[in-house]
């Protein structure tokens, strides 16, 4: 499997479709929501990872959909006030975790704040959106599965990959079985729309296709 840097995947693609999950992780991320600890250090990475794309969208071709902007801002959280009222509290940990929280949501709004300063959200023209509501139609057996920020980044990606090199990132599993899926039903080789796995902060990993065809 082929590993690039984000520099690389911007050479190769005219369009980075970044999902929500690799805006927030990384793959290799160990999970264990019950240690208060493991919290604090996945919402610190949590916030480097959001500085990372914040710093690299004005100068590469990162974009995302309103959908998508719509899930990274469902979090509406009132961390000011919490981290204020329990500063007194002995509980240093609880008061670290609110911080971490706090830091997350700050990132997290310069993120969406640079996407939409820079026009990076999608916005498909009159012809485009037609050929959205089919694909929506013809795919809703699938796509109500998954989220509606999962289905409308795979089929604006699909849309754009008729005339542009186009890539997802993402480490959502249920998004790349159906991208498979979407290719192998469209015809559409991963030269044109490909996927890749966000493994470390700068290294992102080509997913497997393990479908028997080949196009171009």
């Amino acid at each position: 499997m082929i590993t690039l840097n984000l520099e690389q995947l911007c050479n190769n693609y005219t369009y980075l479709l970044v999902d929500a999950s690799a805006f927030f992780h990384r793959l290799s991320e160990r999970v264990n929501f019950e240690d208060t600890e493991y919290k604090i250090a996945r919402n610190n990475l949590s916030s480097e990872i959001l500085s990372f794309w914040t710093e690299k969208i004005p100068s590469n071709p990162i974009y995302s959909t309103i959908e998508i902007k719509n899930e990274i801002n469902h979090g509406d959280y009132k961390y000011g006030k919490s981290v204020k009222r329990n500063s007194g509290s002995k509980d240093r940990i609880v008061l670290d975790l609110r911080r971490s929280m706090k830091e997350v949501k700050v990132n997290t709004n310069r993120l969406v704040n640079t996407l939409e300063e820079r026009e990076r959200i999608l916005d498909l023209n009159n012809t485009q959106k037609q050929l959205y509501n089919f694909l929506s139609d013809k795919y809703n057996p699938i796509l109500y599965r998954n989220s509606k920020g999962d289905s409308d980044l795979l089929l604006s990606a699909g849309i754009l990959s008729q005339k542009h090199r186009v890539c997802i990132i993402s480490n959502d599993f249920g998004l790349l079985n159906n991208w498979k899926l979407f290719l192998y039903e469209e015809g559409i080789g991963r030269l044109r729309f490909n996927f890749y796995i966000h493994e470390e902060k700068d290294s992102f990993k080509e997913a497997v296709f393990n479908l028997n065809y080949r196009k171009n």
